[in-house]
């Protein structure tokens, strides 16, 4: 039977703040024995095992549904499930650990979070080996495993990745590009032509909608660039690469030039991240640029439990600027399990990592489409996807996710400042001052790579 603590936010930033962890229901020993008077010892026996599990994903409907399947499928073990709000969880988690509070299963925020507690985490590698088998490797991602690594400056792996997200991606209203009869855009002059098209046939639809928020301006021109520079962001973040490189000024001029030749509107900067969702579920944008975490808006299941009428949505790459460019993105890890020091059930915890991450709980939270799984063989239900816009754009997502263009290991206050000056830009900022001013805030010292 699962027990279940769902921290509210409110009551886990006053536990925050007084320095206090929550408490818990004490586990028991995982074996008990007992012995006969004569000289042959009677049979050990297991005693139930209750294991705990801290994470912040998936909602805590579909954490428990996959809980109560982990449970069938191994009786002996019970799941004590604590569920934090994702906004407070990467402060809590450190306080709890550095507590030495019993806690055998961790999810981890794949960021800097992974160094900040990789002291109080066991490294996964021997973990794996002992208890999924040598092999286990062959089941899972390549890059996923790759990026992990990343996260932690000793190079060990700490963390088992779920899955995969990426940025930025498109998706389109194939109700409206068949009733005007468009074509998806692939190159620059095709996103301009479908715009003027698009414009004439029904000026009421807006072309293209994507979040005014700075961190999505970021996120866009890193993905222009790398079309023609795969490796320009993993040169920034993990070596010497430079802001000022003339294919970030080339990106932030083509950027501009989409607003010049009227693909994307000034109006839109004033659109923030519900809103251009907003727009584009209801019908009035044709083609919506977000990440790959929106993708759940392509499965019709989706669409019917949030009251979304489209009919059908497909996923296209960013279309390619440059001549010679290449469709691309950025993807990185999202949420990784982890097995703290401080676990009393080893065995059983790594049981349950296998459970989500390369067995059934695959299938509880795999439908979602918020992230790839990391499971090579993972394939949708057939009731996921049912257009071939759909089946087609999720094939298309699941291989530029496989083979980014750089790694979506972002620094967060940076991509706010960037993204404030790639507006600079549209409004008319030279593009190589402003690469200069965000090469020198770079340097500044302010930032953590």
């Amino acid at each position: 039977m699962i027990r279940t603590r769902f921290l509210s936010l409110m009551g886990v930033l006053a536990l925050v703040a007084s320095g206090c962890n929550a408490s818990a229901t004490p586990a028991p020993n995982t074996t008990t024995g007992s012995t006969t008077t004569g000289s042959t010892p009677a049979p050990t026996v297991a005693a139930p095992v209750t294991i705990k599990f801290w994470t912040w994903f998936p909602p805590l409907e579909s954490t428990q549904k996959m809980i109560a399947q982990f449970e069938k499928e191994n009786p002996g073990i019970t799941v004590e499930l604590t569920e934090l709000e994702s906004t407070v969880y990467q402060a809590k988690l450190p306080l709890t650990l550095a507590g030495s509070e019993k806690v055998d299963l961790v999810a981890v925020q794949t960021s800097a979070m992974v160094d900040q507690i990789k002291g109080n985490l066991q490294p996964l590698t021997p973990l794996l080996n002992q208890y999924l088998g040598p092999d286990w490797a062959k089941q899972v991602n390549p890059k996923a495993i790759e990026q992990s690594k990343k996260l932690a400056s000793d190079g060990q792996q700490y963390i088992m990745p779920l899955g995969s997200l990426g940025s930025a991606i498109g998706y389109y209203n194939a109700e409206i590009f068949k009733k005007y009869n468009l074509t998806v855009p692939t190159t620059a002059a095709e996103f301009k032509d479908f715009a003027a098209k698009l414009k004439a046939a029904d000026p009421k639809i807006v072309p293209v909608v994507f979040p005014a928020d700075p961190w999505f301006q970021d996120e866009l021109v890193l993905t222009i660039v790398g079309q023609t520079k795969p490796n320009f962001f993993n040169d920034i973040r993990y070596g010497s690469g430079r802001w000022d490189d003339p294919a970030y000024i080339q990106a932030l001029k083509d950027y501009k030039k989409l607003f010049d030749d009227g693909v994307l509107s000034k109006d839109n900067l004033d659109i923030l991240y519900n809103r251009s969702i907003e727009l584009f579920y209801t019908g009035q944008a044709a083609i919506m640029f977000n990440g790959t975490w929106e993708a759940g808006v392509i499965s019709q299941p989706f669409r019917t439990d949030k009251g979304i009428k489209l009919t059908d949505v497909g996923v296209m790459p960013l279309p390619v600027l440059e001549n010679g460019g290449t469709a691309s993105l950025r993807s990185f890890i999202e949420i990784g399990l982890a097995v703290p020091k401080s676990a009393e059930h080893p065995a059983e915890a790594m049981k349950l990592l296998k459970f989500l991450v390369l067995g059934n709980g695959v299938d509880v939270w795999g439908p979602m489409l918020i992230e790839v799984p990391s499971r090579i063989d993972y394939t949708l239900p057939a009731d996921v996807l049912t257009t071939d816009a759909a089946k087609s754009g999720y094939d298309t997502l699941v291989k530029l996710l496989a083979n980014p263009a750089s790694d979506r290991n972002n620094v967060s206050a940076f991509s706010t400042v960037a993204g404030n000056g790639i507006i600079q830009v549209v409004n008319g900022t030279d593009p190589a001052q402003v690469a200069a001013n965000l090469q020198k805030e770079w340097e500044s010292g302010r930032y953590t790579k």
